[in-house]
């Protein structure tokens, strides 16, 4: 991966989107201030450096947006949670696990063990992904 986006490059680059179902800030922030280096500015005639990306969150999925979600596709909110195994439960917060969580309920009728659920979900999901070269850039 590159340490740094040219110039030329940064002026051309309007959005980029990361989805991180991590909290991505503890994971990707040394590597945006490395390809975004902070800008400095004066402000109350002081020196000070802000950053020079943007920052936005997706908030986890609240009890409601779930089960309204699940009563869309017409699963059973309190039937899904006694299914699904505890230390699973995580996987809910963000719609694109929670879809495909209820996607495995719909299709079994049960979950079976944290590993299980990672071998049919997650697993494949991650082999559809690749690194991205940003050398090029």
């Amino acid at each position: 991966m590159a340490t740094r986006i040219s110039q030329s490059a940064r002026n051309r680059l309007r959005v980029h989107i990361s989805c991180r179902e991590l909290e991505w800030e503890r994971v990707d922030q040394s590597k945006w201030d490395n390809l975004f280096p902070p800008v400095e500015c004066e402000r109350d005639g002081k020196k000070e450096f802000i950053s020079s990306h943007v920052k936005l969150a997706l908030l986890p999925l609240g009890a409601f947006e779930k089960i309204s979600y699940m009563e869309t596709v017409g699963v059973d909110g309190k039937a899904f949670y006694r299914a699904l195994p505890k230390a699973a439960e995580s996987l809910t917060k963000w719609p694109q696990t929670l879809c495909m969580l209820v996607e495995l309920y719909i299709s079994k009728g049960c979950f079976g063990d944290v590993d299980k659920i990672y071998q049919q979900i997650i697993e494949p999901l991650a082999k559809l992904f690749k690194p991205i070269d940003l050398s090029l850039a």
